[in-house]
């Protein structure tokens, strides 16, 4: 069907703008949580979601495709194609005639359906995505008319002991007072090389006299950066041709003196004029929440959330830029801090160790670290519609909820333990993210691949959990039943698709005991009392939040708890509620919004939103 506009442009009328629409997804957004959270006022009624409610039209959920993960999920958001079309079929895979080495990264693997990103850009309408998952700039599918990419990580934070090089002080040009030069120590010491093989090293200084303080000098800054104890700061400094800015933090453990270095991440398109406004007005990408530091004791609970927010509030203050600057049709942005503390704090099962953890305090004070995250999100959106001009239109989505979680099954052992690991047998991989996994075995001897497939699937199906002696795994599927789901991909998906029971998560990792199964936490008390040694415990608080978290994501779509918003702020449009909004529906309805055609894969059909 040809669009409005092109047929306005035949006739040689002008093309209607259409109003503006920012297109806001919230990472982890659960519809149950927020529905939860507005019965019982912990959201307000003049919040953006208690104001959409009343005045907007709101889904009873967003049905997200399987599997629910990120990658998958935003990919099927925005192209109206499932993931065995698009080809993104879990977070992470293999192809099934290479299956060496490391599983494909979908965030950036190749999109084989067009996104709603092109079908705008088609329409001769302007597309910001600042950031949009999927939209990376890498092709004409990840890249929008301008694109903020989420940044990819130059190197992990890195933290040592200092000690005093020598006793003798000095006066540092230019700069007041007398400075010791001090080193790093102990086994970290190295990682102040820290760009990923690059030699970066660090000269330090402290302070002599009353007041601690540390000078920190390197030749990729353009300034020293001097630190208070206690206090963070970032740090802004030129790699690979973009800025980079690194948040440090001067302080006290056990040895004495401590500077911990925050992940360094850069962007794709450092001199596309996007980002060096970006970087003008609002500086580098601060850095994501560190789980591994927070692992290692090296930072606070408390500070990593903070982390969490400072992240949060560069995306929310670029957001403020944009539609204030406004010479755009859509605007695609984006936020995590959801699903960055659910995985951390979601208590909701009573299997979870931390469950029952400090008499039952550990779960108030977590729910309330979840309840004040889905505040400042509400907060954060408000403050988007209270600045946009008043004909601007909000559609605010998710890609999934998140499920509590209380065990991990480790694939590696598992296979070993069933006789699949052996020495000249079949080669079989694995892909997993959360619940869910894809099985696949190398097709060089055919029947031995038909005989391994078909013993290993038996094995899945006869797995059951040692608590209640239910199988582990709801789904395990093969050819007819993973296209039923919408996973089939000739290229990417395995020959057996798996997906666990709620509560429980898998990995791709080996704990050092070699145990099959864990119970999960991230809090090292609960672990001991649970009988685990300090090898694994320190293996299980070191697992990555879709693995080892409290709460994850990748289940299948029918479970409630991982069911996403839809809710869309159109003034002049009366109220009203939707029904259940299919994620294939989201990238047509993107484009009934704005009049124009549908990207070229999608089949679903819009959601009737009747006329404003």
């Amino acid at each position: 069907m040809l669009s409005l506009l092109l047929i306005l442009s035949w006739l040689g009328l002008p093309s209607p703008t259409p109003a503006k629409l920012v297109v806001v997804s919230i990472d982890g957004g659960s519809d149950q949580m927020v529905d939860e959270l507005l019965a019982r006022g912990v959201l307000p009624a003049d919040g953006a979601f208690g104001r959409i409610i009343r005045k907007g039209r709101v889904a009873d959920y967003l049905r997200p495709v399987n599997v629910s993960s990120t990658a998958s999920s935003h990919a099927a958001l925005f192209t109206g194609a499932a993931p065995g079309h698009n080809g993104i079929v879990l977070n992470r895979f293999f192809q099934v005639d290479q299956l060496q080495g490391r599983p494909i990264n979908g965030f950036g693997a190749e999109l084989e359906a067009e996104t709603i990103f092109q079908a705008v850009q088609r329409a001769a309408l302007k597309v910001v995505c600042a950031p949009a998952v999927t939209a990376d700039g890498a092709d004409a599918a990840r890249r929008c008319s301008e694109t903020m990419p989420y940044p990819r990580r130059l190197a992990n934070a890195a933290w040592f002991s200092l000690q005093h090089a020598t006793d003798e002080a000095q006066v540092l040009p230019g700069i007041p007072g007398l400075w010791r030069h001090v080193q790093a120590t102990g086994d970290k010491a190295a990682a102040v090389t820290w760009f990923k093989g690059t030699p970066t090293p660090l000269t330090l200084w402290l302070q002599a006299g009353a007041e601690t303080r540390l000078l920190v000098q390197c030749d990729l800054a353009a300034q020293d950066l001097l630190l208070d104890l206690d206090q963070w700061q970032g740090w802004r400094m030129h790699v690979q041709g973009g800025l980079v800015e690194p948040w440090l933090r001067f302080d006290r453990d056990s040895a004495g003196l401590r500077l911990y270095v925050g992940q360094v991440y850069a962007f794709s398109n450092p001199q596309d004029p996007l980002m060096q406004r970006i970087f003008e007005r609002f500086g580098g990408w601060p850095g994501e929440p560190d789980h591994r530091a927070l692992a290692d004791g090296i930072i606070s609970r408390d500070e990593w959330r903070e982390q969490s927010l400072r992240q949060n509030n560069y995306l929310a203050r670029i957001t403020h830029d944009l539609i204030a600057r406004g010479d755009w049709q859509v605007l695609f942005t984006y936020l995590p801090h959801v699903d960055d503390l659910q995985h951390h704090f979601m208590l909701r099962s009573p299997r979870q160790l931390d469950y029952r953890a400090e008499n039952g305090a550990r779960r108030v004070r977590f729910n309330r670290e979840i309840e004040a995250a889905y505040q400042r999100v509400d907060a954060w959106l408000a403050s988007y519609m209270d600045a946009a001009p008043a004909d601007t239109r909000f559609l605010i989505l998710s890609d999934h909820g998140m499920v509590p979680t209380h065990d991990v099954l480790f694939l590696g052992p598992l296979l070993k333990e069933w006789g699949f690991a052996k020495d000249g047998g079949v080669n079989v991989r694995f892909a997993s993210v959360g619940p869910s996994a894809f099985f696949y075995a190398d097709a060089t001897d055919a029947e031995r691949q038909t005989q391994t497939l078909t013993a290993l699937f038996e094995k899945l199906q006869s797995l059951r959990d040692p608590i209640d002696g239910q199988p582990l795994f709801e789904v395990v599927a093969r050819g007819d039943d993973v296209a039923a789901l919408g996973l089939q991909h000739d290229r990417r998906s395995g020959q057996i698709f798996v997906n666990a029971r709620p509560g429980w998560s898998l990995s791709m990792r080996t704990p050092p005991s070699g145990r099959t199964m864990l119970p999960n936490s991230f809090h090292r008390d609960v672990l001991a009392a649970a009988g685990l040694s300090k090898e694994d415990q320190d293996f299980v608080v070191k697992l990555g939040l879709n693995e080892g978290g409290l709460g994850v994501h990748g289940h299948l779509n029918h479970n409630r708890m991982v069911q996403g918003l839809f809710y869309l702020w159109q003034p002049g449009m009366p109220a009203g509620v939707l029904g259940v909004v299919d994620a294939l529906q989201v990238a047509p309805t993107i484009a009934a919004l704005l009049g124009i055609d549908p990207p070229r894969q999608a089949t679903a059909p819009p959601v009737a939103l009747g006329t404003p």
